[in-house]
């Protein structure tokens, strides 16, 4: 088994949960927009009106469930991280 290999749709559900600290759970939709360049994955989170989503958690999840990672969008509403290797059995 090789790099772990992501197609767009199973992109979108890895990315499951954005919480956010600076405001009440559930007060605004948010969108996250990710992509693939290369061996790394760039994400960039909004709220319905456009404005940027920031110092916000960000959980990236398996398919299976597993937490692979974790981390915080920036200033800008980014976050970015390699792809993770797929853990051999």
């Amino acid at each position: 088994m090789g790099d772990f290999k992501l197609r767009p749709v199973f992109l979108f559900s890895l990315i499951i949960l954005v919480i956010l600290f600076d405001m009440p759970a559930l007060a605004h939709k948010v969108s996250i927009f990710a992509w693939v360049e290369g061996d790394t994955v760039y994400t960039q989170s909004k709220f319905s009106k456009g404005k940027r989503v920031k110092n916000s958690s960000v959980i990236v999840f398996d398919s299976d469930g597993n937490k692979l990672l974790e981390g915080k969008t920036d200033d800008k509403g980014e976050f970015s991280f390699k792809i993770p290797k797929k853990n051999r059995s």
